[in-house]
């Protein structure tokens, strides 16, 4: 899941802004244990391909013919548009291996094409692939002349104490170039950022809580000439 959502409250639908859960009222949120992690992050899937119109009720009406779901989760963009991808977990294991089989077989619809069905794990592992083939493209490109455009994951799965989160940019004018400018020094992986954005993500090789410490001034984080709320991520 995205950052945040596993500490969703016990409700049947729930609005988060950009995005659109609904929890199965009959399984209420228990308490938070590494053991419950893994083993929900084992009962939910990714689910690629779905009709850009589609809302929570027609997702909850498609998935319950292959089991009794706990939680459906719409993805959606930076504009609050679904993105056609959703994560869902299952209330059995069982159910959770079996829609992953039908990757590339199960369709929406007689007219759509077949869906893209990952486990949670195979999903942030393929995106966490992509942050190391990003860099070695750019260390490529370094060798050899060529440009390449700035990329940054949509999703990685955030280690704990690597990476700080940037609220309250509204009317702040920054840049990634800013960022990496402020942290010089501090080993920075990514800067998630684009113009205009409200909040930004940053990724250091070592410990963000460091970073953070030594740019502060007056225990006050300033970015381009204004005070900012910076708060270290946990993790998933």
């Amino acid at each position: 899941f995205n950052k945040g959502d596993v500490e969703e409250a016990v409700v049947s639908t729930q609005s988060t802004g950009k995005n659109k859960i609904r929890r199965n009222p009959d399984k209420p949120l228990p308490k938070n244990t590494e053991e419950l992690k893994l083993a929900n992050n084992l009962k939910t899937v990714y689910v690629k391909g779905l009709p850009l119109d589609m809302n929570i009720d027609r997702a909850e009406e498609f998935f319950s013919d292959h089991g009794k779901t706990s939680y459906i989760k719409l993805r959606k963009d930076a504009e609050g548009k679904f993105k056609g991808s959703v994560f869902i977990e299952f209330v059995e294991q069982s159910d959770a291996d079996k829609i992953v089989l039908a990757n590339k077989e199960l369709k929406f619809s007689e007219d759509t094409d077949p869906l893209i069905i990952m486990s949670r794990n195979d999903y942030f592992k393929s995106k966490n692939q992509n942050v190391k083939n990003v860099k070695n493209l750019k260390r490529e490109s370094q060798m050899g002349g060529t440009e390449l455009k700035h990329e940054v994951p949509e999703h990685v799965e955030y280690q704990k104490g690597l990476v700080l989160k940037l609220e309250g940019l509204e009317g702040i004018d920054t840049s990634r170039e800013d960022m990496k400018q402020l942290f010089e020094g501090h080993s920075v992986n990514w800067v998630n950022f684009n113009k205009g954005d409200v909040e930004a993500y940053i990724r250091f090789e070592g410990s963000a809580q460091d970073a953070l410490d030594k740019v502060k001034v007056d225990e006050k984080f300033i970015l381009s000439g204004k005070e900012a709320k910076a708060a270290i991520l946990e993790g998933e």
